[in-house]
């Protein structure tokens, strides 16, 4: 999704939550700053790069953006080029066959975490490496502890390689230590 397009969908989320807080609590002449002294929102983004406009938009009085050097353990970006396509929806699709080798290449062979955009394509994307050859460990029955912790069939074959997925959908009881690869 494109900057412009999120941060106007954030606006129209923002405007509801904000109309609704007013009429909720009967704040209907309430002023935006008056509602902001007792009102707060707390976000979380790893992509949003414009807070302080965020910030300004809700009124709030203060924003904080953390970079990487916040971290505990260093993040090492790496930007590789995978063509063009004309069509975003064929492009968003080819870039799970590129995943394999990017793991191989940039990995070192340390556990690796790869960030997708939907569920589906997070369960989908985990049982693929689990296919392939170099990726995870060898289904030799040493992650059966791992993966009977799930009842997630789904997760289950992949946990068997040292692969794992997290998302929405899973509960925080899915143990994701031990793991080669997680989506």
């Amino acid at each position: 999704m494109s900057s412009k397009r999120r941060i106007y969908l954030l606006s129209i989320y923002f405007t509801h939550i904000i109309a609704y807080l007013l009429i909720r609590f009967s704040y209907s002449h309430t002023s935006r700053e008056a509602l902001s002294s007792f009102l707060r929102i707390v976000g979380v983004s790893a992509t949003l790069p414009n807070v302080s406009s965020i910030a300004a938009f809700l009124g709030a009085n203060e924003a904080y953006a953390f970079d990487k050097s916040y971290r505990p353990v260093p993040l090492t970006t790496h930007v590789v080029g995978l063509g063009i396509c004309n069509n975003p929806y064929v492009f968003a699709k080819s870039l799970d066959r590129h995943v394999p080798q990017l793991i191989k290449r940039f990995s070192q062979s340390k556990p690796t975490i790869v960030f997708c955009h939907t569920k589906k394509e997070t369960e989908t994307l985990a049982m693929e490496l689990s296919k392939i050859s170099g990726i995870g460990n060898p289904n030799n029955g040493s992650n059966m502890p791992l993966a009977s912790r799930t009842n997630l069939a789904s997760l289950q074959g992949p946990m068997l390689r040292g692969i794992a997925y997290h998302h929405a959908g899973t509960s925080r009881n899915h143990a994701l230590s031990h793991c080669n690869a997680v989506c």
